[in-house]
């Protein structure tokens, strides 16, 4: 965090979250309410994860655990990716394409300096056996080390220090260029195209959409992009869909110092990847519908509801948060969604498809309903409203209206802080501190200042991080 950001004042989180919390969801007020007395029928069970066919173990959990017959409160339902931990010492081989952007765009901020030190990086840390390509692009993309073996590192750092900026910014022909180098790996590895750029795509095709999609379509030929953002005047938005629609990941990096750490992590994840092609389904019945998925784009087929979760690695866990419109009807159980797990998993060298059905009971005692909240899955969906609103004050404040990026924030604290008391949750006041950060430099900073960039960017990626 840095030293200027200053957190609000107890008092003054306090006096917004008076203000605001009739405007909550209901699971989150802290208007006084009769404590429900404990429930006499049995517990409800806990969700039970689908079968372990595959490396990967799939939950759904809703957040409250019994639904009240004629309810029309949305429920939210938390679906839970996850992979073990590695046993003993397990390394892919990895076939990964540098796609540097050197335009002239490159020279301010020492973002042309970061990129040099971000691919120098990456060798260091490659193996024997690894492959590696580099690709750099301005008005066009050049091949300036065809994809081959880490055999000579040496003459690879070498190559790389002689990369200088200039030109405009065609990423579409560096992207397509990159992913050429990464067609003749062969099987065994695990490719990833990792993107270096300000992002500020200018010449030949530079929509976001057309971005997006050559990113889902290397995904298919099973290449993960990954996007680094250098400087503080870069194009986030547009690089953070490509490495969605990548199944990759996101980095913004403003000091050198980071580099390090973020590609010592790009390459455990690369090097630990257990399963690709990862995507969650839903299958609703009459009566359930979507109405916001946090954190992901979700996508609608002739198979319904999906989310693509691009490679997870060994130890990792994903979570979507997604928030359902249902009305229970009187009965005994309500069938709510119908699950469905696809993936890799490249230790079986097969595609698994994992399920699981959520079919919670009904009752029309309100303090039954009302005592089978699940913490954790009420906490989650706190935690992802909350990323929301704070990437919506993050994009007030990019538009210059600060009064509304400051109202927007008032209600991202009022939300948290709301939640911890109810749920008892401390850890959401870790994430107040964190968005109320930005409040003084929405306040005051001018949007083209390092502080203004700074906060923009850092808020935006504390939102991604917190909505997944």
């Amino acid at each position: 965090m840095r030293p200027w950001m200053l957190t609000f004042g107890l008092a003054g989180a306090a006096t917004a979250a008076a203000f605001l919390v009739p405007d909550l969801p209901a699971a989150f007020s802290t208007e006084a309410r009769p404590r429900p007395e404990p429930p006499t029928t049995p517990e409800a069970p806990a969700p039970a994860p689908s079968g372990p066919s595959g490396r990967l173990a799939l939950s759904a959990t809703l957040d409250q655990q019994i639904l009240l017959a004629g309810s029309d409160e949305d429920r939210f339902l938390l679906l839970t990716v996850a992979a073990p931990e590695a046993e003993g010492e397990r390394r892919m081989p990895v076939d990964v394409a540098i796609v540097m952007d050197c335009s002239g765009s490159m020279s301010g901020w020492h973002k042309i300096d970061y990129a040099r030190e971000a691919a120098r990086e990456l060798v260091a840390s490659l193996q024997p056996g690894d492959r590696f390509s580099l690709v750099t692009f301005s008005d066009r993309a050049r091949v300036l080390m065809p994809a081959q073996e880490v055999l000579d590192t040496a003459g690879i750092l070498a190559t790389i220090d002689r990369i200088h900026e200039g030109g405009g910014t065609n990423m579409y022909d560096g992207i397509t260029t990159g992913l050429e180098q990464l067609r003749g790996g062969g099987d065994g590895y695990v490719k990833r195209l990792l993107l270096l750029s300000d992002g500020h795509a200018n010449v030949g095709i530079s929509d976001a959409g057309s971005l997006s999609r050559l990113a889902a379509q290397a995904a298919i030929a099973d290449v993960s992009t990954s996007a680094i953002g250098l400087g503080l005047d870069f194009n986030e938005d547009l690089l953070a869909a490509m490495a969605d629609a990548g199944g990759g990941s996101y980095h913004f990096v403003d000091r050198a110092e980071q580099l390090a750490a973020i590609f010592s992590e790009e390459l455990r994840t690369m090097t630990r990847t257990v399963a690709r092609d990862v995507t969650l389904r839903l299958e609703l019945p009459a009566g359930v519908t979507v109405a916001e998925t946090y954190g992901y784009t979700d996508t609608w087929d002739a198979s319904g509801w999906r989310v693509y979760l691009g490679d997870v690695y060994a130890g990792q866990e994903r979570k979507v948060v997604v928030r359902l419109d249902l009305l229970a009807p009187e009965g005994q159980a309500m069938a709510v969604a119908d699950v469905r797990l696809d993936y890799l998993d490249l230790d079986l060298a097969q595609v698994v498809h994992d399920g699981v059905s959520l079919d919670p009971r009904v009752t029309r005692n309100a303090a039954h309903a009302a005592a089978s909240l699940h913490q954790a899955t009420a906490v989650q969906a706190a935690r992802a409203q909350a990323a929301v609103l704070a990437d919506q004050a993050a994009r007030s404040f990019a538009a210059r209206d600060r009064a509304q990026a400051q109202a927007t924030l008032d209600r991202t604290s009022a939300l948290l802080r709301a939640a911890s008391a109810t749920l008892n949750a401390p850890e959401l006041l870790d994430d107040e501190a964190d968005y109320s950060a930005a409040l003084p430099v929405y306040q005051a900073a001018a949007l083209e200042s390092e502080e203004g960039q700074w906060a923009l960017k850092a808020q935006k990626e504390v939102s991604r991080v917190n909505a997944h």
